[in-house]
């Protein structure tokens, strides 16, 4: 079983994304395309049988021309929603900064979270959660999850028996795929589009 771990195409960086419904970029859009250009391209290979994405519009919004190449219906599951910010979801960052100064997820302790929002601890618990239930949902079965990053950055920790360190800067640009070989136990990143 493989599983195929995508973060969404490009949104716009100076928004929090958090749960908030924002969709993708200009630029967003013609990756995603070219996302349905590379999966239709390795169709073969790949053997997806099932399109899972998080509910929120910019993972979906990534991954829709690929379910429509690929003929898959794409099954959307809140689960592979990333960090709930909160009151911050949706904000510029310019606005957060202002409404909250005291607040940076560098500093924050585990068990801490935004006002109205999710703990590190919280979510990573989650995305853990949500990753074995997957997994028994669909056993056996290859799969395309389109999530974003921080869940990729907690995922994987999880499977590399790391601590998660959500307080270190770590990026997964938009586009970057994780391949992720269960029976061999080989995890393997790359980008699907150029980053600028």
């Amino acid at each position: 079983m493989k599983v195929f771990l995508l973060r969404h195409a490009d949104d716009p960086h100076e928004i929090i994304g958090g749960w908030s419904d924002i969709g993708l970029t200009g630029l967003g859009k013609k990756q995603a395309a070219e996302i349905a250009n590379y999966f239709t391209t390795h169709e073969k290979e790949m053997g997806i049988k099932h399109i899972i994405s998080s509910d929120l519009k910019r993972a979906q919004d990534s991954v829709l021309p690929t379910s429509q190449a690929l003929k898959l219906e794409m099954i959307t599951n809140e689960g592979w929603r990333g960090l709930d910010w909160g009151e911050l979801n949706g904000c510029s960052s310019e606005t957060a900064k202002k409404l909250y100064p005291y607040l940076n997820l560098q500093m924050m302790q585990e068990d801490e979270s935004f006002p109205k929002g999710e703990s590190p601890k919280g979510f990573y618990q989650r995305a853990v959660d949500t990753w074995q239930k997957t997994l028994k949902q669909y056993d056996g079965e290859n799969l395309l999850i389109c999530t974003h990053g921080i869940n990729m950055m907690a995922l994987e920790a999880y499977l590399t028996g790391k601590k998660w360190q959500y307080n270190v800067q770590r990026t997964f640009y938009p586009c970057v795929l994780m391949e992720i070989d269960l029976q061999k136990h080989i995890i393997q990143a790359r980008m699907l589009y150029p980053y600028t």
